[in-house]
């Protein structure tokens, strides 16, 4: 569900008051720097511009000074560094309504105004129904997560070792978190930058996010974990990096497809395998576990990107404006997907303690990265407090000074 920007950022000046002054009551008073200035990947830092769509625009960037909260020696030490008994007990995530005062823009897929097209049965009609290599993606991550997040106890060296395995599968997860670059963000450098050529993603760490950020993350993570270091920690940074990776992934294929049909199929397929509305994997059941409707949106959106594509049958599309629409919806559901996964993790980390606490912290501190970007779409102010906040260990954060901004920011799906 969609509704007009302006119902969408009727409260963010809220939000950033609600934030900023949770940020207040921190007892080390911390503040956000001006500017990243190079640090170790996977810090946190702001700057002013390049980040938030086109050139000049306000966003962030995450790198510089602002702390270490992915490094492998693990910031967030203490408690993690022995599993508790039987695991880490991590608990179930709740599910976050859905504001009432959401409704389907009348521009939303499924609609009389998208005409007939397959998709409108609301399943997947593949174009190249043979060749979805991306469904062996999400198949490698349900087994990481059996083995890591999802596993009864903490996981050892061993299951990380296993996970490592998976995860480097010729043309596997590895092969496109190393190449993957965001699809916002085109207009922020030189035509043609290509992401696989040798110095790019150190000069274009935020568009060639793949290579520039998720993968540093990860490796210290696998590294960490395969060393026996905060293994449930670990376990979590490499979720919310994977998830990451899914989240720009469904929109960077959608992009792609107006010029290869089968994208299409790999945008569905970045979202959910080759799952059913019912049965969601991937990102889709990440989603689905925080917001039910969030993800029967969502997979709408996939929808609504196959379905402009079924209509535009060319090799080469040429109804652009249907497929600016198409990622319009998708883009909404996704940012509301992500913004509920974050609002659950911060809720059941505000409920938690020990080893659970941290590693559900460290989850957010990596996934929140991954969303400054939107955040700062909606409010650049908030977007630096949340990077501020990312950046410290969560003492004195209260639970509700990072979910009410959310909840305002990301209203409907």
């Amino acid at each position: 569900m969609t509704v007009r920007k302006q119902s969408r950022i009727l409260m963010p000046s809220l939000a950033g008051l609600s934030l900023l002054s949770i940020l207040a009551c921190e007892a080390d008073d911390p503040k956000a720097p001006a500017q990243g200035t190079g640090g170790q990947s996977g810090d946190i830092g702001v700057v002013l511009d390049g980040a938030g769509g086109g050139p000049g625009d306000r966003g962030v960037v995450l790198d510089g000074a602002g702390g270490q909260p992915v490094d492998s020696g693990g910031v967030l030490d203490g408690a993690g560094d022995q599993p508790p008994p039987g695991g880490a007990d991590m608990g179930p995530l709740p599910d976050l309504p859905v504001p009432p005062m959401c409704v389907a823009a009348a521009t939303d897929f499924p609609s009389e105004a998208w005409g007939l097209c397959p998709a409108q049965d609301g399943t997947l009609h593949a174009f190249e129904p043979e060749n979805i290599s991306t469904i062996a993606r999400i198949d490698a991550w349900t087994s990481i997560a059996e083995l890591l997040w999802e596993a009864p106890a903490a996981p050892r060296p061993e299951a990380f070792g296993q996970a490592r395995v998976i995860y480097a599968q010729m043309e596997g997860l590895d092969s496109r978190v190393s190449r993957r670059d965001d699809r916002h963000l085109t207009a922020t450098v030189p035509e043609g930058t290509n992401c696989r050529d040798a110095g790019v993603p150190e000069l274009y760490p935020e568009y060639c996010v793949g290579p520039g950020r998720i993968l540093p993350i990860l490796t210290a993570a696998f590294d960490a974990g395969q060393a026996g270091v905060l293994p449930t920690v670990n376990a979590a940074r490499i979720e919310a990096a994977l998830l990451w990776f899914l989240y720009v992934s469904v929109y960077k294929e959608a992009v792609t497809c107006t010029t290869t049909k089968r994208d299409c199929d790999s945008a569905f397929a970045y979202y959910t395998g080759d799952g059913e509305r019912g049965a969601p994997e991937g990102l889709a059941r990440s989603i689905n576990a925080a917001s039910t409707e969030g993800h029967s949106r969502t997979f709408d959106a996939v929808l609504a990107v196959h379905c402009w594509r079924e209509l535009d049958a060319p090799d080469v599309a040429v109804d652009l404006p249907r497929r600016d629409l198409a990622l319009a919806q998708l883009d909404v559901a996704l940012d509301f997907g992500v913004s509920r996964i974050l609002t659950s993790r911060v809720e059941r980390w505000a409920a938690a303690n020990g080893a659970a606490k941290e590693a559900d912290w460290a989850f957010l501190q990596v996934l929140g990265q991954g969303f400054l970007r939107a955040i700062a779409l909606q409010d650049a102010d908030v977007a630096i407090a949340v990077a501020a906040v990312l950046g410290g260990d969560g003492t004195g954060v209260l639970a509700e000074g990072l979910t009410g901004p959310l909840t305002q920011l990301f209203p409907c799906p």
